[in-house]
């Protein structure tokens, strides 16, 4: 460790910097800091997701990190000494014509992989989840398993299990850049101060492009907004049944309760964030939705917010060292997952560091010198 300094430095304190912190901890790094330049810990884009812990993904390799994350939250309340918020309401995906032939082999990549996974006929959706009109739906695809969880509880628990463990963070603090010498990393530079450092861990969301680029990495991460919105909406049809997706379009709902709902897309290319609801967007959002549920087309937006999914061109996360800048390393482009990965992205994270393998997760499909990824300058 570098004197009067830090072992790992952190750069995002949202649901994936706090994992890392929380398993390099636990793993026995003994001196961390979280830099968050926001106000609080999770106030980025962690806190602006549909919530949801789904086993029900698209590929091998994020299916393995989704199982990994599931049974790890699964002992969520052994762990952290309360229950985790989780409620398993499932996930149903409604297909059209033309993707039926791809997500009838990701429903049996799923059985394949020990994943409940069922397909179900358009009377099946109605009984299921009596809002949606079903014409032009060749057959849904519903996730039981999956469920709705609580980015806020997840953040603070992994922080504070990190602090426990003697973590710091510093709140409102940005980090401007990092010093590099003899191909390794020496300190991180704020806006108050340098702090020297072994490890510096990328963590920042949004901004991991701009920061990898201070030590000469060109990640291929392009940052899309996610917009989410609160509506109420009186029809009691729409609080019955999973949270249902429309292929394809990237929209989504899930009934709250008491007369609301959240209605979700993501196919904006603003990648920035927002405390407000993006009314412009939600025209857009009401006639798409309200074709497939025609309840929305009374639907009245009460709150709202937006995030960012930060994807790369294979939709796969960028975790673990990169090999020409010795103690950086990376933990990014979760593409709008980060929540419900999180536990197998902090596992992941704390072991390339400690060099050691996560056998559990295919490794290499999330490393940054894997085919395809054009990420080192």
């Amino acid at each position: 460790m570098t004197d009067a300094g830090y072992e790992a430095i952190i750069i995002g304190a949202g649901v994936q910097g706090t994992s890392a912190a929380y398993h390099l901890a636990e793993a026995g790094i003994a001196r961390i800091l979280l830099l968050e330049e926001l106000g609080a810990p999770g106030r980025g884009s962690s806190g602006r997701s549909g919530s949801m812990l789904m086993k029900s993904r698209e590929n091998r390799t994020k299916i393995a990190l989704s199982k990994y994350s599931y049974d790890w939250l699964l002992g969520f309340e052994k762990r952290f000494g309360e229950p985790l918020n989780f409620n398993r309401i499932g996930f149903l995906s409604l297909v059209p014509p033309d993707l039926v032939d791809r997500y009838k082999a990701e429903h049996e990549l799923r059985l394949e992989m020990g994943v409940p996974s069922e397909l179900v006929d358009p009377g099946a959706i109605r009984e299921l989840s009596p809002a949606v009109e079903t014409d032009g739906i060749e057959f849904g695809v519903l996730g039981p398993d999956d469920a709705v969880i609580d980015p806020d509880q997840l953040v603070r628990s992994y922080l504070t299990g990190a602090q426990r463990l003697g973590a710091e963070i510093h709140t409102g603090e940005v980090a401007t850049g990092i010093e590099v010498h003899g191909g390794r990393v020496r300190s991180v530079f704020t806006s108050s101060s340098r702090v020297a450092c072994d490890i510096v861990v990328n963590a920042a969301g949004g901004n991991a492009a701009a920061v990898a680029s201070w030590v000469g990495v060109d990640l291929p991460i392009d940052n899309l907004r996610r917009s989410l919105f609160f509506v109420e909406c009186l029809s009691p049809e729409v609080q019955i049944g999973p949270m249902v997706e429309e292929a394809g379009v990237e929209w989504y709902f899930r009934g709250l309760g008491g007369g609301r709902a959240l209605v979700g897309m993501g196919l904006e290319a603003d990648g920035s964030v927002s405390d407000e609801p993006d009314l412009a967007f939600w025209a857009e959002v009401q006639r798409v939705a309200s074709r497939r549920v025609p309840a929305f087309r009374d639907a009245r937006v009460v709150s709202g917010t937006s995030g960012v999914r930060p994807l790369t061109p294979d939709i796969l996360p960028i975790v673990g060292p990169v090999p020409t800048v010795e103690g950086f390393f990376n933990t990014c482009g979760w593409g709008g997952e980060g929540i419900m990965h999180s536990p197998a992205g902090g596992r992941m994270l704390a072991d390339s560091v400690l060099g050691l393998e996560t056998p559990e997760i295919p490794w290499e499909a999330c490393s940054i010198g894997r085919t395809g990824l054009a990420a080192i300058k």
